[in-house]
């Protein structure tokens, strides 16, 4: 075990970290919401929206954007119930966040090491690299920063419990490592990182040991599995089998961890989004990525004793932590994910801050170096962090930083045009989903936005191509058929309109717009029964839809059945259907 080793001033050290990391993501407090994952997370999620206790339960048992993170989603509650769509209120709370992550980990490193200068200048750099803004900056990767603190707060607990062998230690464990767990299912990593820890601290393997790791590992079971079908339901695992071969996948993922491990030292031309090469063949540089790791391999086996240990201990501990979201399943379209080195970053960066040590310890003329070279990395990665604070402005802020670094990104022409749609310019709109196309021709999500941008300005005819296209590449089905139902509609064909929309609540059963649809061409039809049908099913499915009540009572009327119309019309005005568009008999 190491000798105590205190700084006299750590904790003003560590205030001053503190302070500078606030500077340095300030940009970040006049960021508003982005359409990426934004919109479902918070703006449009109604079980946040007003705290209770169904809705509490509806948040422990529900996906959100094909995750499962109930603590996360329930702190985006709190925060909506006190601030209501307050952008600038998630965003401080993610800053705080990120600053408690930075006292834990700071907690953390000193407590595993003995050494303040150690767990300084970890934290220091593990406060402000630039990497980190996608985690701090982004209300939707509020998961990032939660998990990561309670995973913090979980290995604090566990060491103390190695080293006083107190019961309610371990307690406290298991419970910091069931809410981060909850927060992100990255969290499974946690009873392999708690076993390399007794490891280190040389914890003799018996069956007590194992028997302690139990709950652990079950807990990363079943959230394991729960979270592959969740990514599976939300159609998020890509099967890249017939794009790339087994030897480019592979590639791929050592390149991932070159560029981790790169961009934590060197974070130029950094972004949001980075899109699978285009074309058949894989950049050179894919081919060279083994290179960084098999590096650090050899640098191990040069060093020796402690030193050796340590370092050891923190590239495990990243790679454990990073292994999980390398790609080995594919999710969505991108080869890195820059958010996902958040946690992973404390471990590379105690093995550099344990070398830079080791270092000026042996040559005492260089000890210069230490506050040097920390100071000049803190100054670099705080200017780049200030600057990409403010990349998360708004969606054409983001999506502008993405088209510039990748202007092959179908995805952030798509995202760009769907923030013009929602502007109201449909022109510009169109003219980014035309350039999602021209870099992706199979991109459907393409053709149907741009459908229904054509369809805003009346263009019918590209609208229904575009619509056509979109389905046959195999778009969100059930939306793609549901649009092109509405189109044919307004031109007069009920007929197929309301086989496309029949078609749109088979592909998704709980669809809602797609059965108020159907409900509205058999009324037109004058198939009342099917009508009701149709109506109460999308109140099942949304107990709060104003538009089902108040047409589920107009054919109630038809029926004669008056009072259980009006009773539908009472219900739809509740929720904000206009009260002088209810039918005189009911007002």
């Amino acid at each position: 075990m190491m000798p105590d080793n205190r700084i006299k001033n750590a904790r003003w050290l560590l205030a001053g970290i503190l302070l500078i990391t606030f500077l340095a993501y300030l940009p970040s407090l006049n960021n508003g919401f982005t359409n990426w994952d934004d919109p479902e997370q918070v703006i449009e999620n109604r079980d946040i929206q007003e705290l209770s206790f169904s809705n509490t339960s509806g948040i422990f048992s529900t996906f959100y954007v094909g995750m499962y993170q109930p603590v996360t989603t329930q702190v985006y509650g709190v925060v909506y119930s006190i601030f209501g769509a307050d952008a600038l209120a998630f965003h401080s709370v993610s800053l705080l966040l990120h600053l408690l992550n930075v006292i834990l980990v700071f907690l953390l490193v000193r407590k595993f090491s003995r050494r303040d200068s150690l767990a300084l200048i970890t934290a220091a750099l593990f406060a402000l690299n630039p990497m980190q803004t996608e985690s701090v900056a982004w209300i939707s990767a509020m998961s990032n920063l939660l998990y990561t603190t309670f995973y913090l707060a979980g290995l604090i607990t566990y060491i103390d419990y190695v080293r006083r062998k107190q019961t309610k230690n371990l307690l406290f464990t298991l419970s910091f490592f069931m809410l981060s767990l909850l927060s992100k299912p990255a969290a499974v990593t946690f009873p392999i990182v708690i076993f390399l820890a007794d490891l280190y601290f040389r914890r003799r393997i018996s069956v007590r040991l194992i028997l302690e790791k139990a709950p652990f590992l079950l807990l990363s079971l079943a959230i394991g599995l729960l979270i592959i079908f969740a990514r599976e339901e939300a159609g998020h695992i890509v099967d890249m089998s017939e794009r790339f071969t087994w030897l480019e996948r592979t590639s791929m993922i050592f390149y991932a961890l070159s560029y981790y491990f790169a961009k934590l030292f060197i974070p130029l031309n950094l972004s949001a989004f980075h899109p699978y090469p285009p074309g058949g063949a894989l950049p050179l540089q894919f081919y060279f990525a083994p290179l960084i790791p098999l590096m650090l391999v050899f640098l191990l086996f040069r060093l020796k004793g402690e030193i050796r240990r340590q370092v050891m201990a923190g590239l495990l501990f990243s790679l454990l932590t990073i292994a999980v979201v390398l790609e080995i399943i594919p999710i969505g379209a991108v080869v890195v994910k820059e958010r996902y080195v958040y946690l992973p970053s404390v471990g590379v960066y105690y093995a550099f801050a344990a070398l830079l040590l080791f270092f000026v310890g042996y040559h005492k003329k260089y000890q210069w170096i230490t506050p040097v070279l920390t100071i000049l990395m803190v100054v670099f990665f705080s200017i780049i962090t200030f600057s990409r604070a403010g990349i998360w402005q708004d969606s054409f802020t983001l999506w502008n930083d993405v088209i510039s670094k990748h202007p092959e990104a179908s995805v952030a022409y798509i995202n760009r045009g769907n923030a013009w749609q929602e502007k109201g310019d449909y022109n510009r709109a169109i003219a980014d989903y035309s350039m999602a196309v021209k870099a992706e021709p199979n991109a459907a999500d393409a053709y149907l936005n741009r459908g229904l941008a054509y369809y805003k300005l009346e263009s019918t005819t590209l609208a229904l191509q575009d619509f056509n296209q979109a389905i046959l590449l195999g778009a969100n089905d059930a939306e793609a058929y549901n649009s092109r139902g509405l189109l044919r509609a307004s031109i007069g064909q009920l007929d197929m309109a309301l086989s496309d929309f029949v078609q749109a609540s088979v592909n998704d059963p709980l669809y809602v717009d797609a059965w108020i649809n159907q409900g509205l061409m058999y009324a037109n039809k004058v198939d009342f029964k099917s009508a009701m049908h149709a109506f109460s099913r999308a109140i099942d499915l949304d107990k709060e839809s104003a538009k089902a009540y108040f047409w589920r009572g107009m054919v109630k009327i038809q029926l004669g059945t008056v009072a259980e119309a009006c009773s539908d019309f009472e219900t739809a005005v509740s929720y904000g259907w206009p009260k002088d568009q209810v039918p005189g008999i009911c007002r």
